[in-house]
This record gives C-alpha cells, structure tokens and sequence, in this order.
C-alpha cells in the first residue's frame, strides 16, 4: 500500500493561505487511511523531516508563475530546476531546491514528490480569496482526491 503525505504549504498572507485551504477541504472527504494530510507554515529547512517516512508527497503552494490567477501547474521532482522563475515554497531564502539540496548532500532518501501550484492573485494579509481562487482549491482538491483514491 502506498503511503502518502500531501502538504499544505502557505502562510496567512492573502493568496497564500491556498495550500491550507486544499488540506481543508481535503480533511472533508474520505481519505484512506494511507493518506495524510498536513498544514505547514513557511516550513523553510523543517520540510525535510515531513518528506521522511512516506512513499509520495504531494506539495500543495500557491505560487507567482505569471499565470491566470487560479490556474494549476504540477510539477514532478526531476521537473523542479524550471521553478526558477516560480516564486514558491520560500521562507527568508530557504526553500524546495535548498531542502532537496540538504537531503541529497546527506545522502537521505526521498519519497517520490511532487509539487501542485495554483497561482496566486494578491497577498494582503486576512484578504478573503476570491472566486477564482476558490474554485482553484475545489478543482485542485477533488483532483488530488482522485489521485490518491483510484
């Protein structure tokens, strides 16, 4: 069976509550009990120890990727070195790329991981999302239930 952990990644900045959100509405559906779901805020270098244990992560981030706001882009791991102009995952400089950078210079091993953005609108903190962004988190979170539930 496989184990996997999906990871909501986001702060209370506006926009970037959406990786929560999906973990949310997530929580409202039923999960096996392989799944777990998890909240983090701006995780920076702590993210290794939630990519340890488990056979698939999933990231969940809103991200500034220059798109439409609300639109979703997946990313596998061997896919990350085109995030460079994404904006994502970052807390004072220390993201995605520096945490796989750690796990590999310790020679960890990883799960299978893979990155979901949805492209955030604005970040003024305690702003309510707008429709497209809610939309954006009931596409993202039925797509993700389908993806661990087949």
């Amino acid at each position: 069976m496989t184990r996997w952990r999906v990871i909501g990644v986001g702060s209370p900045q506006g926009d970037d509550v959406l990786g929560w959100r999906v973990i949310d509405t997530l929580q409202q559906m039923p999960l096996p009990d392989s799944v777990e779901l998890l909240s983090l805020d701006r995780p920076g270098s702590t993210l290794l120890h939630y990519l340890q244990g488990v056979d698939r992560v999933l990231l969940v981030d809103a991200a500034q990727m220059e798109l439409p706001a609300g639109s979703i882009r997946r990313f596998m791991r061997d896919e990350l070195p085109q995030l460079d102009g994404i904006r994502c995952l970052s807390s004072h400089g220390w993201g995605l790329h520096e945490t796989l950078a750690l796990a590999e210079s310790c020679n960890l091993p990883l799960p299978r991981i893979e990155l979901w953005l949805i492209q955030l609108a604005q970040l003024t903190p305690l702003l309510p999302l707008n429709e497209a962004m809610e939309q954006a988190v009931a596409d993202l979170s039925q797509t993700i239930y389908e993806y661990v539930n087949p």
